[in-house]
């Protein structure tokens, strides 16, 4: 069984090539992160063995062109958890490797030793595929979404206070509404109760017997905020809310985009029959 670590890098891989026979360096060699680099790669594989069975390969990074690259091939491919590498580092401080390849060394030698530690990873279908990083891609537009709710929970704490009280998130279309129609508190100072109860029916605000109550907050003496900063801070909410907009309507075409994709999959009755299927 040949032994493959490939140590991931953004443009360049470290490789090293080991077996369960010896033991020893069979290969090192370095490929960069391109389509002539995955060729190197598949010659260099190519010419240890034609049988595919006897190839593994260990990655850190189990998402990315270069794992999908080694599953399409064929190939049986780890993942293995940086921390896992981490405990088996000093295992081989004495190899006598280079820098730039001790970390594939390492990885290499886990399969060699130790892989029946470790799941394989199974090649998935390209609908199963895309649909992962459909996930993945949103999550990190989530992560953005609630950096921003942060910065503009920061900005009203330095203004406009009270327009963090008036409902439960920052980052829904009634609280975005709201901060655009009066972005200060002086611009609060038309709204009557009857205008503020049309705007929350507008909403399908639920809670329509709070409107005297959030009258009063929004109408009560405010703490006093020199024009300047008002005029500064006022410009950034509304920027980050034009931000935080945006996002929410590309998240929401994710939501889409995803949806019609798990009613393609042909177990999607049985996940969504799963507990807690729904909840996210």
């Amino acid at each position: 069984m040949f032994c493959i670590g490939i140590d991931w890098a953004d443009d360049h891989h470290n490789i090293y090539v080991t077996s369960d026979d010896s033991a020893q360096r069979l290969d090192s060699f370095q490929i960069k992160h391109s389509y002539q680099g995955l060729q190197l790669l598949k010659s260099k594989v190519e010419k240890l063995t034609p049988d595919k069975s006897q190839v593994i390969f260990a990655l850190e990074k189990s998402q990315g062109l270069l794992a999908g690259f080694i599953l399409q091939q064929g190939y049986t491919l780890y993942s293995i958890n940086p921390k896992a590498v981490d405990r088996y580092r000093d295992r081989y401080r004495s190899s006598g490797a280079k820098d730039d390849d001790f970390d594939a060394l390492v990885l290499a030698n886990i399969l060699r030793t130790d892989r029946t530690r470790f799941q394989p990873l199974l090649p998935d279908s390209p609908l199963v595929r895309e649909i992962r990083i459909l996930v993945q891609d949103e999550n990190t537009f989530i992560r953005q979404l609630t950096r921003l709710t942060h910065q503009l929970d920061a900005s009203l704490k330095e203004y406009y206070p009270v327009a963090r009280e008036l409902f439960c998130d920052l980052a829904q279309p009634i609280t975005l509404d709201f901060l655009e129609s009066f972005p200060t508190p002086e611009s609060t100072q038309q709204l009557t109760s009857v205008h503020l109860r049309e705007f929350l029916k507008e909403h399908h605000y639920r809670r329509l017997n709070r409107t005297s109550q959030l009258y009063e907050k929004i109408t009560r003496p405010q703490m006093p905020v020199e024009p300047f900063i008002t005029r500064a801070k006022s410009h950034q909410m509304l920027t980050l809310v034009k931000q935080i907009r945006s996002l929410l309507k590309s998240m929401a075409e994710y939501d889409r985009l995803i949806s019609e994709l798990f009613q393609q999959h042909p177990d999607h009755e049985i996940y969504e029959s799963l507990p807690e299927a729904g909840a996210g």
